[in-house]
């Protein structure tokens, strides 16, 4: 069984679920900012049914943790710098959400 492996928005997404079945670890590349990709495939991964770990990568920083989080990624790459100015706003800045989280 692998351990994990790594998506980048060059890859099928469609796809990925057989790809990642009965790895314990997903890693979803963010290559841009401005790219939600990685947050539709990891609904897309939780809702198809993959229970294992996922890891957002690349350009998402300490203002998305909280949208990573309610997609079902449990793991961020963030900083040192990002790190030392976590706080528990960042896991839970709004109340009410109209989307429910996928964990």
């Amino acid at each position: 069984m692998r351990v994990g492996s790594r998506w980048s928005k060059e890859g099928a997404c469609w796809r990925l679920l057989e790809q990642v079945a009965g790895e314990k670890k997903t890693s979803l590349h963010f290559a841009d900012f401005a790219d939600g990709r990685g947050y539709s495939v990891a609904r897309m991964l939780r809702r198809q049914g993959f229970e294992g770990r996922l890891r957002a990568t690349g350009a998402s920083g300490l203002d998305q943790v909280f949208y990573l989080k309610s997609c079902g990624f449990e793991e961020a790459a963030l900083t040192e710098a990002e790190v030392a100015l976590l706080k528990p706003i960042h896991l839970d800045p709004i109340p009410v959400t109209l989307q429910p989280a996928e964990r």
